[in-house]
C-alpha cells in the first residue's frame, strides 16, 4: 500500500531536470502519509517522464521492494499502489516460463508479467487492488491502470501539455502552474449525494481513471515542434466488465450447492487477503459482512485474530461486535466516538479526505483506522457485502416503487412530474418540519419525485440515490440544467440489457456508490494513518459468482444477503447476528446542535465574508436556524455544505471559476 505520482511531457525549457526532480519530490511529500517507509524518484529528461513513489512496506520489507522499479528485462519502469493477492501463483507461472526473481515483492512479479504477457493481459490475470503507472521504454508510451472496482485511486490531468497524475489531488498543488478550478457539476454531485461521481473530481481539470480501465498515453508532436500531451487524446478503455445477468449454470442450483460454493470462494478470498509480512487484523462491527470475514479468518489463523470496533454513545455497535468476538475468540479492541471527540476530528477533514466528502461516517472510519494502526499494519473489512449480495433495504423498496410507478399511464406521469418537482423544491426551500404535515408531504414528494419524469430504470435509480430534490443542487451558482454531457453516465453507462430492477440497482452501486463513497472513504481513512485496508468481498471471482446467481439467493422472505447469512450461520449462532440492520452513520442532527455548532457557524460566517463561495448563504442560514430550533432535521444536508466550505477554506489557492 503506497502512494504514487508522476509527470509526462514536461518541457525541459520550462523545467530543468533539477527543477522537475524538486517538483516530483514535493508531489511525493504530499503523499508521505500513504507511504512513510521510503521515497523513490526516477526521472528521464530525454523521454520527458518522471515517477515518484512513497512506500508502505507490506510484502518484501527489504530494499528489493523499492520503487520506482525496473523490470528484469529493462523494458518497463513502474510505480504501483496496492496489493496483488495472487502474486505467488503468478510468480510460479512466470518461473515455469523461465523468469527469475531477485526478491519476493509483488511489484517485481507484476513487472515480469508485463514483460511476459503484455500489460493488459497481465492485469487481467491479477487478483487484487491496484493502481499502476507503467513506462514502456521500447514503445515510448505511458500506461495508467486501475483495479476492477476502484479500490485504489488514480487521478490525472493535463496542464500546458504536461500530464500530471497521482494517488490524491494534493499532488496537483505541488506541480507549478496546474489550474486549480472547482468543477460546479462536481459540487452538485456532492450536495445531492454526498460524494463525487467518477470520472469527475472536485477540480475541473482533473479526472479519476474509472475502475476496470486502462489508458495508454503518447506524446503529441506538433508541426511547430512542440511536444506534449493533448487532453482530448486521453481515452480510458475497459479491460474488464461485470456481467450482471444471472448465469444459467446456477438457475437450478440447490441452496446447499450455492452455500458450499460461496463459502469456498470466500474462504479463498480471505486466505489471499491474509498474505502479509506485517501484523494483520480486521474490522468487526457485529454485522453479517464483517462477522463472516472474521469467522473465516479465525478458522484459518493459527492464533486469535485481532479485531477492532467503534461505536457511539447514542447507538453503539459494541455489544454486538463483542458477542461475535467472544464467540470466535478474537483479541478485541473497542472504542467509542464521543461527541466531545468530534470537534478535533472535523478540523482534520480536508487533509484526511483530500476532496470534500459528505458521508459523515468518515469520522468513525478514520477513528477506527487510527486505533487499528496502533496494533496492526493491515486490516480486512466486510465492506461491499450489501452491493455484492443485495443487502440494502433500498433495493427492496426500489423494486416496490418502480413496480407501482410503471403501472401509472405515461400521460399521467407527464402531467404530474413537473408539478411534483416544483412541489418538492418548494418544500425544500422552506425547510419543512419533520413532524409537521408539510414534513410528511415533503418526504412523500421526495419518494415520488425520485421516480417522476423518467422512463428508464437506471435514470430512476440514479434519482433515488439523490437524497435532495434537484432544487438543492442549485445551491451551486451556475447550476447545470442537465443539457451538458454527463461523464459519469459515459463510463457507467446504462444498465446491462435484460437485468431486473433489483440487479440493476446492485450494478449501479458497484459502479457508483461503492467506488466513490465506500471505497473512497476506506482508502483515505486508512491511508491517513498508513494502514492498509483489504476487502475480501471484492475478490472479482466472488463478485462474478454473486452476480451470476438468481435473485432468490440474494433476497428471500423480505431479507437481503440471504446467501451470505447462510455461510455465516455455519460459524456463528444465528441469534448473535439476527437483528435490524444498522448503518455506520453518526448522530449529526444532535451534534450540529451541540459540539459542532460553533464549527458550523464559523464556516457559514467564513462563506459570507468570501462572498458566498457560490452558495445561497441566506437559504443556508435559514436552514441552519430551522435545524437549531428543532423545526427540521437537516443534519445530512448541512453537513455536505459545511464540508465543502471547510475544504474551500483549506484550499485557498482554488478558484471558483467565475
Amino acid at each position: 500500500m503506497c502512494g504514487l505520482a508522476g509527470i509526462y511531457g514536461m518541457r525541459i525549457s520550462a523545467h530543468s531536470p533539477e527543477k522537475s526532480e524538486s517538483h516530483l519530490r514535493a508531489m511525493g511529500e504530499a503523499l508521505r502519509h500513504r507511504g512513510p517507509d521510503s521515497e523513490g524518484i526516477w526521472l528521464d529528461p530525454d523521454s520527458l517522464i518522471g515517477l515518484v513513489h512513497r512506500r508502505l512496506s507490506i510484502l518484501d520489507l527489504s530494499p528489493l521492494g523499492h520503487q520506482p522499479m525496473a523490470s528484469g528485462c529493462g523494458r518497463f519502469m513502474a510505480v504501483y499502489n496496492g496489493e496483488i493477492y495472487n502474486s505467488p501463483e503468478l510468480r510460479q507461472a512466470l518461473e515455469a516460463e523461465g523468469w527469475a526473481f531477485r526478491g519476493t515483492s509483488d511489484t517485481e512479479v507484476a513487472l515480469a508479467a508485463f514483460s511476459a504477457w503484455g500489460i493488459e493481459s497481465a492485469v487481467c490475470r491479477m487478483n487484487g487492488m491496484f493502481a499502476f503507472a507503467i513506462w514502456d521504454r521500447s514503445r515510448g508510451e505511458l500506461t495508467l491502470v486501475r483495479d476492477r472496482f476502484g479500490q485504489k485511486p488514480l487521478y490525472y490531468g493535463v496542464a500546458e501539455g504536461v500530464l500530471v497524475f497521482g494517488s490524491e489531488l494534493s499532488v496537483f498543488r505541488a506541480w507549478p502552474g496546474f489550474p486549480l478550478v472547482v468543477d460546479e457539476m462536481a459540487v452538485e454531485d456532492l450536495l445531492a449525494r454526498g460524494w463525487i461521481r467518477t470520472p469527475r473530481s472536485i477540480l475541473r481539470d482533473v479526472s479519476k481513471l474509472p475502475p476496470g480501465h486502462i489508458m495508454t498515453i503518447r506524446l503529441d508532436r506538433a508541426d511547430s515542434g512542440t511536444v506534449g500531451v493533448r487532453r482530448e487524446s486521453l481515452v480510458p478503455r475497459p479491460y474488464w466488465r461485470l456481467n450482471a445477468n444471472p448465469s444459467s449454470d446456477w438457475t437450478r442450483a440447490s441452496d446447499s450447492e450455492a452455500i458450499d460454493a460461496c463459502e469456498e470462494l470466500l474462504s479463498e478470498a480471505v486466505e489471499l487477503c491474509r498474505l502479509s509480512d506485517v501484523p494483520l487484523g480486521a474490522f468487526l462491527s457485529g454485522g453479517v459482512d464483517s462477522s463472516t470475514i472474521v469467522a473465516l479468518m479465525s478458522r484459518q489463523a493459527s492464533g486469535p485474530v485481532r479485531t477492532f470496533c467503534v461505536g457511539f454513545e447514542e447507538s453503539s455497535e459494541g455489544p454486538y461486535a463483542r458477542a461475535i468476538a467472544d464467540h470466535l475468540g478474537t483479541e478485541h479492541v473497542e472504542v467509542d466516538l464521543r461527541e466531545s471527540d468530534v470537534l478535533g476530528l472535523v478540523e482534520q477533514l480536508p487533509s484526511l479526505y483530500d476532496e470534500p466528502f459528505g458521508d459523515s461516517s468518515q469520522l468513525p472510519t478514520y477513528l477506527i483506522s487510527r486505533v487499528a494502526r496502533e496494533h496492526v499494519t493491515v486490516v480486512l473489512s466486510g465492506d461491499a457485502g450489501d452491493e455484492v449480495f443485495g443487502g440494502y433495504l433500498r433495493y427492496r423498496r426500489g423494486v416496490q416503487r418502480w413496480d407501482k410507478y410503471v403501472r401509472v399511464p405515461v400521460g399521467l406521469r407527464a402531467y404530474t412530474s413537473p408539478r411534483l418537482r416544483a412541489f418538492g423544491e418548494g418544500l425544500g426551500r422552506r425547510g419543512a418540519g419533520r413532524g409537521s404535515l408539510a414534513g410528511v408531504l415533503d418526504r412523500l414528494s421526495r419518494a415520488t419525485f425520485a421516480l417522476s419524469g423518467w422512463e428508464s430504470e437506471d435514470q430512476a435509480y440514479d434519482r433515488m440515490l439523490s437524497s435532495l430534490p434537484a432544487g438543492w443542487a442549485s445551491l451551486a451558482s451556475g447550476g447545470h440544467s442537465g443539457s451538458e454531457p454527463d461523464p459519469w453516465r459515459a463510463w457507467a453507462s446504462r444498465w446491462p440489457e435484460g437485468v431486473s430492477f433489483q440487479r440493476g440497482m446492485q450494478w449501479s452501486d458497484l459502479h457508483g456508490y461503492l467506488v466513490d463513497d465506500i471505497l473512497y472513504k476506506v482508502d483515505r481513512a486508512a491511508m491517513a494513518v498508513s494502514l492498509e485496508g483489504r476487502i475480501p468481498l471484492l475478490d472479482h471471482r466472488v463478485v462474478e459468482f454473486a452476480m451470476g446467481l438468481p435473485e432468490r439467493f440474494h433476497v428471500r422472505d423480505g431479507q437481503g444477503k440471504w446467501l451470505l447469512r447462510q455461510v455465516l450461520y455455519r460459524h456463528v449462532p444465528r441469534s448473535l447476528v439476527e437483528r435490524p440492520k444498522r448503518g455506520f452513520g453518526v448522530p449529526l442532527d444532535k451534534w450540529l446542535c451541540g459540539e459542532l455548532r460553533p464549527w458550523g457557524s464559523s464556516l457559514l460566517a467564513y462563506a459570507e465574508t468570501c462572498g458566498g463561495l457560490g452558495l445561497d448563504i441566506p437559504q443556508l442560514r435559514r436552514l441552519w436556524e430551522l435545524h437549531q430550533a428543532g423545526h427540521v432535521a437537516a443534519g445530512a444536508r448541512l453537513w455536505r455544505v459545511l464540508v465543502l466550505i471547510q475544504w474551500l477554506r483549506a484550499w485557498p489557492d482554488v478558484s471558483l471559476g467565475r
